[in-house]
């Protein structure tokens, strides 16, 4: 974690010198900002992992604990989430005037896109891979609108993968023959939001345990 820290204390001072060297020297520390983040999530959670053994193993109450690791990494992801999305914009500036926002997303497009991926992923460990339905509830015209295809896809990609090992392990466990119950994208949207509701039959988390999540 003391890395991470002196990565963003180099990061700050690189961008704030960067200022003086016009945009192609400000773009230039913005890439060296994202390659020298691109690892931080990982590093993060490892060691605050390690964090929470050791304030268990000096008798600290769980519950406290946890509840400070999960509002501080709340709070780090976030602020990454905002300065990935600023770089990653002013980076794409330069060859596209919208950047990375596309104007007419269809989300339903973006789905199925990730389902694609994500498919074809399942299949190298799933014997049986649980197929994919997708379905829109909205109007025509609000179809589309502007959102930024790549965090979709991220989003509905890491959700989707959860889905279909449940389902596809869970119809293994159980010995069934035939296919695995679908999973549903279910898709609505009007002119300034999208919503994306993902259904499976994967089994869920048991009560006990949604604390811990």
């Amino acid at each position: 974690m003391g890395g991470v820290r002196a990565d963003f204390l180099s990061a700050f001072k690189e961008v704030r010198q960067a200022e003086a060297s016009g945009p192609e020297g400000f773009a230039l520390a913005l890439q060296h900002l994202k390659q020298r983040n691109s690892d931080h999530a990982l590093r993060m959670t490892l060691g605050m992992k390690e964090w929470i053994q050791l304030r268990r193993a000096a008798g600290d109450p769980e519950q406290e604990t946890r509840a400070f690791v999960d509002g501080f990494l709340d709070r780090l992801f976030l602020a990454r989430l905002g300065i990935e999305t600023l770089s990653s914009q002013y980076l794409a500036l330069s060859s596209n005037p919208d950047g990375i926002v596309e104007q007419d997303c269809d989300p339903c497009k973006v789905c199925s896109r990730a389902a694609d991926r994500v498919t074809e992923m399942a299949s190298e460990y799933l014997r049986c891979v649980p197929r994919i339905e997708i379905s829109y509830h909205g109007t025509d015209s609000a179809r589309t609108l502007p959102l930024i295809p790549q965090y979709l896809f991220y989003i509905v990609a890491e959700l989707l993968k959860n889905s279909l090992r449940a389902v596809g392990e869970l119809h293994e466990a159980q010995g069934a023959t035939g296919e695995p119950q679908p999973v549903q994208i279910r898709v609505a949207s009007n002119e300034s939001q999208v919503a994306v509701l993902i259904l499976d039959r994967g089994g869920g988390i048991p009560f006990q345990r949604q604390p811990h999540i």
